[in-house]
């Protein structure tokens, strides 16, 4: 079965400070993947890295066969998604990018809906 997402030896922290080390798995596509341990061993911080939502201090992540390195943010947001455990998006990707990314997905909806996303998207600013 084919890989949906890889990482190879991936080292991700804050500030410099590595919290998760030569961190290796494969997760498969159309199948249910679970990363489990302790509180504060690291899980939510990989995958934040896994999603872009903060740089990677080595390794490779490969998403569908390509190095994540190599895709465009817009790219990566076509792919996968990330519902992290609290609200945040990557730094290089505004609002108003966001609201341009699901401009097809709101096209059938009426003006008033559009206009209460749109509002909703403009308050997380």
């Amino acid at each position: 079965m084919e890989n949906s997402i890889e990482t190879k030896k991936l080292d991700v922290g804050y500030d410099g400070v590595i919290i998760v080390s030569d961190f290796n798995c494969e997760i498969k596509k159309n199948k249910i993947t679970s990363i489990i341990g302790a509180n504060g061993c690291g899980k939510s911080t990989v995958l934040k890295a896994i999603g872009r939502i903060i740089r990677s201090d080595g390794g490779t992540i490969i998403i569908n066969n390509q190095n994540m390195k190599d895709l465009k943010t817009k790219e990566i947001a076509k792919q996968m998604a990330i519902l992290p455990q609290s609200p945040s998006a990557p730094g290089s990707l505004t609002v108003f990018m966001d609201a341009i990314l699901i401009k097809k997905d709101l096209a059938n909806y009426p003006m008033k809906i559009k206009k209460l996303f749109i509002g909703q998207l403009m308050s997380l600013i």
